[in-house]
């Protein structure tokens, strides 16, 4: 699985691909977020990942302005638009259920639809220009 950073360059790749921007909030510290890395790492899901979203990887501990915008850091991805307004959060206990949610949420993105649906929680808005992408660490 090829990992981006959160900086402008995904930001415009979403915005130049047409493609939602997969946001996986990692813990360093946390034995769920592990095993959430592991499950991104299975051939189905990071095809579907690399193909349907652009994936950016963010260390929870290095940008805590992310944590709190957009939750707790505790694995659930973000799906967020290419201004860096979030879509919806995901939700899944298995890797079945993220690809069916991966699927779900990326033909609702395409189609301008309510990604809410299923098991994705409602939107939080948080425009790209309130979380500084070339902002370092705190």
């Amino acid at each position: 699985m090829v990992w981006n950073e959160w900086d402008a360059k995904a930001f415009e790749r979403a915005r130049r691909e047409r493609k939602p921007v997969f946001l996986h909030l990692a813990s360093a510290v946390s034995r769920l977020s592990a095993g959430v890395d592991a499950v991104y790492e299975r051939p189905q899901v990071a095809s579907l990942l690399s193909r349907l979203f652009v994936p950016v990887r963010v260390r929870a501990e290095d940008r805590p302005d992310l944590v709190h915008r957009f939750g707790s850091g505790d694995a659930a991805p973000v799906v967020l638009d290419h201004s860096g307004t979030a879509v919806s959060t995901l939700s899944f206990f298995s890797p079945e259920d993220l690809v069916e949610a991966l699927g779900r949420t990326a033909d609702s993105c395409a189609s301008g639809g309510d990604a809410g649906k299923g098991k994705a929680s409602p939107p939080r808005p948080a425009p790209l220009s309130e979380l500084d992408p070339a902002r370092p660490a705190a």
